[in-house]
């Protein structure tokens, strides 16, 4: 009777740790597998934001020099709004794999007026205000990802 006894202790003892482990390994999934989503999201925003901050750094760089070789620095026709030359260099010199857009130039300051910076499901807006010297950036995180390509 007493072997019985013991097996039963030690059945209900393997039952109570198992059960102790696997709502331990619950509740650490629950929390971590969110946490490290938004840990790795985070990561990817300032990735995208350096890159739209080197792109916008090297626009205007290359407008300082397409200005004194008398070049074209924008062509509104083309969807990124800027000279084929323009956008090859930029996205050559800064190192981004995104897609940039120009979409305005501040001609008397010769400098980048506005801009869009996309990269996977990030989409960075830029903005120069003139009167106030200042600049802001905006990033937001798309759900869902249309094919808009032509």
């Amino acid at each position: 009777m007493r072997q019985s006894y013991e097996s039963l202790t030690y059945t209900n003892q393997y039952k109570r740790a198992r059960n102790i482990a696997l709502f331990t390994l619950f509740i650490c999934v629950v929390v971590l597998a969110p946490t490290l989503w938004i840990w790795d999201q985070s990561i990817q925003e300032r990735q995208i934001l350096r890159d739209a901050k080197n792109v916008v750094l090297n626009m205007n760089y290359l407008g300082i020099e397409y200005l004194g070789l008398g070049k074209d620095i924008s062509d509104y026709t083309r969807k990124s709004g800027m000279s084929k030359s323009m956008e090859d260099e930029v996205m050559s010199y800064s190192g981004a794999e995104g897609q940039a857009y120009l979409i305005s130039w501040n001609t008397s300051r010769n400098c980048v007026a506005a801009m869009s910076y996309q990269k996977g499901k990030f989409l960075i807006e830029y903005q120069y205000d003139a009167a106030s010297d200042t600049d802001s950036w905006t990033i937001y995180w798309r759900h869902h990802i249309y094919d808009n390509e032509e």
